[in-house]
């Protein structure tokens, strides 16, 4: 989603033909915008793109980049204007082959989601041709708006599906583990539990459908993006927990799944925006539309 959309959205034509039909048919692009001295602070960026002539030199680094080692393609934020803050920023499509593109080989082992591959890249005076910006110089805070909110309805969606894993899990454990002579599914603090699931589960589903239909009718899906996010990240830990909790014991053994899922469920909570961030957002836009 970070890859494909900003470009399909802003993308020059040779862009697209360059780009698109490697990345959907195959290809992966690395969204490369975290920083090692930054994260949700986008306005604080420090990575560079100097104008000179028909080129671009881009000089930075960035940390906690997925897909990074594999990646086709490098959608990279710079500031392009020192005191523009915020509004200073451009998005760059960055060839990794590159002179001065530097993959680091460090793979950081990560907590959960661990087929994710999630690494560092620096650019020393990579020279990126003036064709290869997305959108309009000075202007990227556009590009990374549109490409953050469409990531975080798939964000949500990830968290939806493992909170369905993790029910399907506890509630199949429930009915085949015995207790005092009958299925723990009969406790009616088990039940409680899965009830609690069921509800969390069955919002987060409708708000990332409201979300999903709002982005793909090009409607402003800021606000329901960042609420189907935070509930479904939120809901996901939740539902992992407790179906940590039925398993007893047993849930907390890495040859039972849920514990897998518990610590999958942790990434959600904090890629494409932290919780805090999601608030932050969400509370901007209610304090706007009610007056």
């Amino acid at each position: 989603m970070l890859g494909v959309l900003p470009l399909r959205l802003f993308g020059s034509e040779e862009a697209k033909a360059r780009w698109l039909g490697r990345l959907t048919t195959g290809g992966l692009a690395a969204f490369a915008l975290t920083e090692p001295q930054g994260g949700s602070d986008i306005g604080g960026l420090e990575t560079s793109a100097v104008r000179d002539g028909d080129d671009y030199v881009l000089t930075g680094e960035k940390a906690l980049i997925a897909s990074i080692h594999h990646a086709d393609l490098i959608i990279v934020a710079a500031r392009t204007r020192p005191e523009g803050g915020s509004m200073g920023l451009s998005v760059f499509l960055v060839d990794p082959e590159l002179p001065g593109v530097h993959v680091h080989d460090r793979r950081e082992a990560t907590m959960g989601m661990r087929g994710t591959d999630i690494g560092s890249v620096s650019f020393s005076e990579v020279r990126i041709p003036s064709t290869a910006i997305l959108g309009r110089e000075n202007l990227g805070m556009m590009v990374l708006h549109k490409g953050l909110v469409g990531d975080r309805v798939a964000t949500a969606t990830i968290a939806l599906g493992i909170a369905e894993a993790a029910q399907a899990h506890a509630v199949r454990y429930a009915k085949s583990r015995m207790q005092g002579g009958e299925p723990i599914s009969r406790h009616q603090a088990v039940r409680n539990l899965i009830a609690d699931m069921e509800v969390r589960i069955a919002a987060s589903r409708l708000l990332i459908e409201a979300a999903a239909e709002k982005l793909s009718s090009g409607k402003d899906a800021t606000e329901a993006a960042s609420v189907a996010k935070l509930h479904a990240s939120e809901a996901a830990n939740a539902v992992a927990k407790d179906a940590v909790q039925i398993f007893g014991g047993w849930g907390y053994l890495r040859n039972y799944p849920v514990e897998r899922l518990m610590r999958d469920a942790k990434h959600t909570e904090i890629v494409d925006g932290t919780s805090q961030i999601q608030r932050l957002l969400i509370a901007d836009s209610v304090l706007r539309r009610i007056r």
